[in-house]
C-alpha cells in the first residue's frame, strides 16, 4: 500500500471516528472510548470482507453459467442472435372487427375550424337550452289550460258540485215559563187552594219551547235569508226524564219532518231578515207541563246539507279510512289516499275486467286474476271487498256503498230550570256545521252560459234554482257575427301583414343592389312571358290543339325590346311624363310586388325538387336491397 493510500485510508478514519461522537452527542451519550471504537472498526472491516467475498463468488457463477450455454466450440465464430422468436416467422395480427371496436371513440382530432366554431356553438347551445325551457313551459301550461277548462266544464254541469265549504248553522232554542205558583195572582192562588180538583180553578204550569236558527254570514257567500225549514230534514224533542204515567201526552216524542216541495208550486218569497233572535221564525213551537224544578230536553236535529247528502261511514271502515261521516266523493277520497299511501293502487293498460259484486267465488276469483289494473287489498280493507285481491276502478263505488249508513242526528241536551230565581226566559244557542255548495259555482254556471249562449245563435233559456236568467237570443246572434267579423278582420290583416313584409323585403334589396335587383326582375318576368307565350295554342281541324313551340323574346317582342326596356320614359314620375301611361312609382310597386312572389314561388321549387329526389334515392335505395 503505498503512502497517499494510507493517509486517505487514515483520514476516512478519522471522519468516520468524528461522525460516531457527534451521533453520540446529539443523541445525549457518553463519548466513544478508544476500546469501544476499536471493536466498531473490527466489526466494520470483517463486514466488509464478507461482502466483497459474495461479490466474487456471484461474478465467477455468473461466468461460468455463460460459457456452457452460449460459448461457440473452440475454432468457431459466431455473432448473436436477436433475441425474440429465434428467428421464426411473426405471427400476424388479426384485423380488427365489429366486436373489437370500442362502443365510442372518446378522442376525436381537432379539425381546422374547431377553434373558430366554439363561440358560435356556445352560444346555439345556450339557444337551445333555452329553446327547450321554453317548450317544457308551454306544454306545462297547455296541460295546465287543459286541466282547469275542464274543472270548469265540469263543475258548471250538475254532476260536478266541487269541494263542498263548511258554513255554520246557529239553532237558538227559547225556553218560556208560564203559569208557575210564583208567577200566578193572589185570587188565582186563593181559588186552586178552595177547589184543588176542579179544572176551571186556573190554567196548568207550563214550559213553551221555541226553537229557531240562522245560517251565520260569510264573506264569501252574498246576503240571502234562506228559511231555516231550509237546513234541518227532521226535528225530534224527547223528555227522557219523564215518567210516561205521570205525563202521558207530554213524555211522547215531538218530531217535526219538512214537507216535500212540490215542482209545481210555485216558491213562496223568502222571509225578510229577523234583526233580533227574538224576531227569528220558528220552526217548531210546543208547550211542556210542568210540577218540578227542572225539565230535561233532548233535541235530535238531522240536518239538510245543501252541498248533497252525506253518509255515516261503518265503524270498521271509518277506523280504516279516518273518516266517520262524509259523501260519496269524500269516501272515495279517502280511499283513495289510502291506496295511494300504501302503494296498493295498480295502474296497468290491457288488463281483464273484474266480476262484479255479488256474482259467484269462482267468477270473483278468475276476474281478480285477468285484472291488471285497479286496487289490491291488503289485510285491513279486504273484507270491505268481498276478500279479493285486487278491485277494479269502476267496482269500487258499488263496493262502498254497502258501507254507508245515514248520518247520525245532532243531538241536544237542554236543562230548563223552573225556579223562582231562574230567569222566566231561557235563551240557549247551539252551532251545527252544514256543508254548502262552492261558492264560486254560480260564477262558473254564468260562465258556462255565456259561452253557450256565444257558441249557438238561439240559445234556450236557463234556469236555476236561486235565480232565474234568460239569455236574449238577439244579443247572443249579434255577438256571433260580430266573433265572425272579427275573424275576418284577423285573416285580412294576417294577409296585409305578409305583403307588406315581402314588399318590405324586395325594397331592402334593391337599397342594396338596385342594379342587380333590376336585372333579376327583368329576367323574371322575361321568363314569365316567355312561358305564357310558350303555352299559349290554336285549335286545328279535328278538334286538336297544337301547342306552339317556345319562343325565344328577340323573336316575340323584336330584336330592339331591351332597349325599349331602357327608355327613360318608363322610369320618369306620372307629373314629368304624363303621355307615358302609368308612372315609374306605379310600376316599382308591381315590381316589387311580382318580385317578391317569384322569389317565394322559386323556394316553393326548389323545395319540391328536393323532395323529389330524396323520394327518387329511397324508392332506388328499396329497389337494390330488393335485389
Amino acid at each position: 500500500m503505498s503512502y497517499t493510500q494510507q493517509q486517505q485510508q487514515q483520514q476516512q478514519q478519522a471522519a468516520w471516528v468524528a461522525h460516531l461522537q457527534q451521533q453520540q452527542q446529539a443523541r445525549g451519550l457518553a463519548p466513544l472510548t478508544p476500546q469501544q471504537i476499536a471493536h466498531l472498526a473490527a466489526q466494520l472491516h470483517s463486514r466488509q470482507q464478507q461482502q466483497q467475498q459474495q461479490a466474487s463468488v456471484q461474478a465467477t457463477g455468473q461466468q461460468q453459467q455463460g460459457q456452457g450455454q452460449g460459448a461457440p466450440p473452440a475454432g468457431i465464430t459466431s455473432h448473436e442472435r436477436p433475441t425474440g422468436g429465434d428467428h421464426a416467422r411473426p405471427v400476424p395480427s388479426s384485423a380488427p372487427t365489429d366486436r373489437a371496436l370500442p362502443l365510442a371513440f372518446t378522442t376525436r382530432r381537432h379539425g381546422p375550424t374547431d377553434d373558430q366554431l366554439a363561440p358560435s356553438l356556445e352560444a346555439l347551445q345556450q339557444l337551445a337550452n333555452s329553446y327547450a325551457d321554453l317548450q317544457h313551459l308551454e306544454r306545462r301550461l297547455d296541460w295546465t289550460l287543459a286541466r282547469k277548462s275542464h274543472q270548469v266544464a265540469e263543475q258548471a254541469t250538475h254532476a260536478g258540485q266541487g269541494q263542498p265549504f263548511k258554513r255554520t248553522l246557529r239553532v237558538h232554542v227559547l225556553a218560556t215559563v208560564h203559569d208557575q205558583s210564583w208567577q200566578l195572582e193572589p185570587e188565582q192562588l186563593a181559588a186552586q187552594a178552595d177547589d184543588p180538583s176542579s179544572s176551571s180553578s186556573g190554567p196548568t204550569p207550563r214550559v213553551e219551547l221555541r226553537i229557531s236558527g240562522q245560517l251565520l254570514d260569510d264573506p264569501r257567500y252574498p246576503a240571502a235569508s234562506t228559511p231555516f225549514t231550509h237546513f234541518v230534514q227532521r226535528l225530534v224533542v224527547e223528555t227522557p226524564s219523564r215518567d210516561p204515567a205521570t205525563y202521558p201526552v207530554g213524555s211522547q216524542p215531538l218530531t217535526w219532518t219538512r214537507p216535500a216541495s212540490s215542482s209545481d208550486a210555485p216558491h213562496p218569497p223568502p222571509p225578510p231578515q229577523p234583526d233580533a233572535t227574538t224576531n227569528l221564525p220558528a220552526l217548531l213551537t210546543t208547550s211542556f207541563p210542568t210540577s218540578s224544578s227542572t225539565l230535561s230536553l233532548r233535541l235530535a236535529v238531522y240536518p239538510s246539507h245543501p252541498a248533497g247528502d252525506r253518509y255515516a261511514l261503518h265503524p270498521e271502515l271509518a277506523a280504516v279510512l279516518d273518516c266517520a261521516e262524509s259523501d260519496r266523493l269524500g269516501v272515495l277520497d279517502a280511499l283513495w289516499s289510502y291506496a295511494k299511501s300504501n302503494g296498493l293502487v295498480v295502474e296497468m293498460g290491457g288488463g281483464g275486467d273484474a266480476a262484479p259484486p255479488g256474482t259467484g267465488a269462482g267468477a270473483n276469483a278468475a276476474g281478480a286474476s285477468a285484472l291488471r289494473s285497479g286496487i289490491k287489498t291488503d289485510e285491513r280493507i279486504a273484507k270491505f271487498f268481498g276478500n279479493m285481491s285486487m278491485v277494479a276502478f269502476h267496482h269500487i263505488p258499488e263496493y262502498l256503498n254497502r258501507w254507508l249508513m245515514p248520518p247520525s242526528p245532532r243531538l241536544i241536551n237542554l236543562v230548563v230550570l223552573v225556579d223562582p230565581a231562574a230567569p222566566t226566559t231561557q235563551h240557549t244557542a247551539y252551532d251545527l256545521d252544514i256543508y254548502v255548495p262552492d261558492p264560486s259555482r254560480p260564477a262558473v254556471e254564468a260562465c258556462a252560459r255565456s259561452l253557450a249562449s256565444l257558441s249557438s245563435p238561439s240559445p234556450p233559456p236557463t234556469t236555476t234554482s236561486a235565480t232565474t236568467s234568460t239569455t236574449n237570443p238577439s244579443s247572443a246572434a249579434t255577438a256571433a257575427e260580430q266573433l265572425a267579423s272579427l275573424d275576418t278582420q284577423i285573416a285580412l290583416d294576417c294577409l296585409a301583414t305578409t305583403t307588406h313584409l315581402r314588399q318590405l323585403h324586395a325594397l331592402l334589396a334593391f337599397t342594396r343592389d338596385p342594379v342587380s335587383f333590376l336585372s333579376h326582375f327583368v329576367a323574371s318576368q322575361a321568363g314569365s312571358l316567355e312561358q305564357i307565350l310558350g303555352a299559349g295554342g290554336s285549335s286545328g281541324s279535328g278538334g286538336a290543339t297544337t301547342t306552339i313551340a317556345p319562343l325565344g323574346m328577340d323573336k316575340v317582342l323584336g330584336e330592339r325590346w331591351r332597349d325599349e326596356i331602357r327608355r327613360s320614359e318608363n322610369w320618369e314620375d306620372e307629373s314629368t311624363n304624363k303621355g307615358a301611361g302609368a308612372g315609374a312609382k306605379g310600376w316599382l310597386e308591381d315590381a316589387i310586388a311580382v318580385w317578391a312572389m317569384r322569389e317565394k314561388e322559386g323556394e316553393a321549387q326548389r323545395l319540391r325538387q328536393q323532395q323529389q329526389q330524396q323520394h327518387a334515392a329511397a324508392a332506388a335505395a328499396m329497389q337494390y336491397g330488393r335485389r
